[in-house]
């Protein structure tokens, strides 16, 4: 019997920032500084969000960690 991978589901902040922007994953990737083939890992679902890669996407392009990783990022006061 062979076991199916469960089918994450796309990195919803990252994709609506790749539309609200009209960019592509590889700019994106330059934008977080980060390599293609993550980034895009990332936007599709297939790898998680690290607490380190959340960190640098709010700092370099202003999406909240929290948003990222609502798991372990508690939503600061504004």
């Amino acid at each position: 019997m062979t076991r199916r991978k469960a089918k994450r589901q796309r990195c919803e902040p990252l994709d609506r920032y790749i539309e609200l922007h009209g960019i592509t994953a590889a700019e994106l990737a330059k934008k977080i500084d980060l390599g293609e083939s993550l980034t895009r890992s990332l936007v599709n679902g297939n790898r998680r969000v690290l607490a380190e890669y959340a960190v640098r996407i709010e700092q370099k392009i202003g999406i909240p960690r929290e948003t990222l990783r609502p798991d372990l990022f508690v939503k600061r006061a504004a």
